[in-house]
């Protein structure tokens, strides 16, 4: 069985504790973790073991971009790089009530932001986390899967609002004859006016991303890894909506995510 990892969720819980706006008329999560691979002999008869090599890949980066515009002016931006080695958090307050962050805590990454209005201003919001590729070789006559779990939570009060959340799980791997195989897997969800006469508030989305390749030929070939997180925020002008639940109770709502993965999850 697949599971969201419940210990790092309870670890960015207690990370983001501080960071609870009183009220948000939009709130958005995305989180890719727990990363895994299996490798399959594809001709157990030739003497060649199925193996993927990732001896030598240093320590990966985590590059992060938040920015917040209200109106034309820009209200508040980050672009970060960290070393991938976690736990780490960005956060970016550009005005009262209004949190952007991402969190990367060495097994996934989160991005995540909590919108309130302001009136008379149109509020434009990104928050975006990649891991830099790792870099790996993959044994002949080998078939390699790699697998990952993903989790979109979505949610509003109404009003003028779009927002969209994605996940992705990237491979590239570079053919004997010189080709390159990109192949990508990932979530998306959406929420607003998406639909044509159709308004959605809220939307969770729970899924594993799955990559498969075959190295069918004799030599080793090279490849490369990422993974990422996204949401992006739209918030029209409007009076402020109060709410009574906090920020943490969208954080808390990825461990509905994590329940159902649990239950609905196979594992590799």
């Amino acid at each position: 069985m697949n599971r969201m990892n419940m210990g790092a969720l309870v670890v960015l819980l207690g990370l983001l504790a501080p960071w609870a706006p009183a009220s948000a008329q939009i709130k958005l999560a995305a989180q890719a973790d727990k990363l895994r691979y299996t490798v399959t002999d594809l001709s157990p008869d030739d003497g060649v073991a199925a193996a993927i090599d990732f001896t030598g890949v240093p320590a990966h980066d985590l590059y992060a971009t938040v920015n917040a515009r209200a109106g034309s002016a820009t209200a508040g931006s980050a672009h970060d790089t960290r070393s991938g080695k976690g736990p780490d958090v960005i956060l970016l307050d550009p005005w009262a009530g209004t949190h952007l962050g991402v969190a990367y805590l060495g097994t996934g990454i989160v991005a995540a932001m909590s919108l309130v209005p302001l009136p008379g201003k149109l509020i434009d919001s990104h928050v975006s986390a990649t891991l830099e590729p790792w870099n790996f070789r993959l044994a002949p006559h080998t078939r390699v899967t790699f697998s990952m779990d993903m989790a979109i939570d979505l949610s509003s009060l109404g009003g003028v609002i779009d927002g969209e959340g994605q996940t992705l799980l990237n491979a590239s791997f570079h053919e004997a004859n010189g080709g390159i195989v990109p192949l990508t897997d990932g979530l998306v969800a959406l929420i607003g006016a998406v639909r044509m006469h159709e308004y959605i508030p809220n939307d969770t989305e729970v899924r594993t991303a799955t990559i498969e390749w075959d190295n069918d030929s004799d030599a080793w070939v090279d490849g490369q890894l990422s993974y990422s997180a996204r949401v992006d925020g739209y918030l029209g002008s409007a009076a402020p909506v109060p709410e009574p639940a906090e920020w943490a109770l969208l954080l808390a709502g990825a461990g509905v995510l994590c329940v159902r993965a649990r239950r609905n999850g196979h594992m590799r």
